[in-house]
């Protein structure tokens, strides 16, 4: 007696669907929020103004000669923002936001992008 089984051709569209509702649910729960990073005007202030707390905190343990651009959020400041409403991404500067980190050796500097 010859055993039945289920076509090759079904397993492969009931794998196919699995996945499919894989990715959809995962893209519901995670809410696309990878295709919405816009922020308004202010909250784009209020993220520099976090930044530029990091950048002092990491400054204030260590000496001036390192730099303000060897900093780990250095990058973070000098990296543009999704504004709603603006055609292209905007750094904190560009914002009118200013940052100065005082050094573990008292010196005080500016934060500016190069």
């Amino acid at each position: 007696m010859k055993a039945q089984g289920l076509p090759i051709n079904f397993i492969v569209i009931a794998a196919l669907a699995i996945l499919i509702l894989i990715l959809v649910v995962g893209f519901v729960v995670a809410g696309g929020s990878s295709f919405t990073k816009a922020v308004s005007p202010a909250q784009a202030r209020a993220n520099c103004q976090t930044i530029c707390s990091e950048l002092q905190r990491e400054a204030s343990q260590k000496d001036s000669s390192v730099g303000v651009s060897s900093l780990k959020s250095y990058s973070k400041w000098c990296t543009g923002q999704d504004i709603k409403g603006m055609g292209t991404d905007i750094t904190c500067p560009e914002l009118g936001e200013t940052c100065y980190v005082t050094f573990n050796d008292s010196i005080q500097k500016l934060v500016t992008c190069s």
